[in-house]
């Protein structure tokens, strides 16, 4: 989870160019959306405006996918 508000606020001033940053604003303004890594996407065969459901202790959880971003974090 990210608080994609925050997020938002935190890497306009430090990162004005960084590529896809207006997914962090739309994300924040859109409820019941995700932003994946390319990665991910590519491995599930998701793309923009695909819907990703997830397991949850309630029940699925589905969210309609915004973009995706580079994301060097993990495989």
């Amino acid at each position: 989870m990210l608080d994609a508000d925050a997020y938002d606020a935190t890497i306009r001033a430090r990162f004005p160019d960084l590529p896809d940053r207006d997914l962090y604003r739309k994300l924040s303004e859109q409820p019941g959306t995700v932003v994946v890594s390319r990665n991910f996407a590519s491995l599930h065969g998701l793309t923009k405006g695909d819907t990703l459901t997830l397991p949850a202790a309630e029940g699925p959880l589905s969210f309609r996918i915004l973009g995706t971003v580079a994301d060097y974090s993990c495989t």
